[in-house]
């Protein structure tokens, strides 16, 4: 039985996204509070700004762009 090439890039790939996807979940986990801490608290919102429209259109620009220039290479 002969592995190909592809399907070695197909089983890294996959253990490569099993490992982001379930490492944040273990990364952000915390122990429990005690019973004195107060965590009924109202939320505090975080303010969002404007620069997150902006990364989000620089990031789409220059996604066509490299894909624009993919696309004449090939």
């Amino acid at each position: 039985m002969k592995i190909t090439k592809s399907y070695l890039v197909k089983a890294v790939a996959f253990i490569a996204l099993l490992f982001v996807l379930f490492t944040p979940n273990v990364s952000v986990a915390q122990t429990a509070f005690e019973e004195d801490v107060n965590d009924q608290s109202e939320p505090i919102e975080a303010p969002i700004n404007n620069f997150v429209l902006a990364g989000v259109v620089a990031a789409i620009a220059m996604g066509y762009v490299m894909v624009s220039k993919k696309r004449q290479s090939a």
